[in-house]
């Protein structure tokens, strides 16, 4: 089957004794069996690819996921 993976930014902001914490989402990984389509979504920093290649471990975790 189809797994579409998200990639979220998050960006934390800490103010006296409050914390805000914003998710933006970056891009979409989609897997079907072998094959893989990355699509970065618009407004997406230019290191996007760039983080993405430190997350491998994390996406590959959740692409098991799918596929259990």
């Amino acid at each position: 089957g189809r797994c579409i993976i998200p990639i979220i930014r998050t960006l934390e902001v800490h103010l006296g004794g409050a914390a805000t914490v914003c998710l933006t989402p970056v891009a979409l990984l989609v897997v079907e069996g072998e094959h893989e389509s990355l699509t970065l979504l618009p407004g997406a920093p230019a290191k996007t690819a760039e983080i993405i290649g430190r997350l491998q471990n994390e996406i590959e975790r959740e692409k098991k996921k799918c596929t259990e």
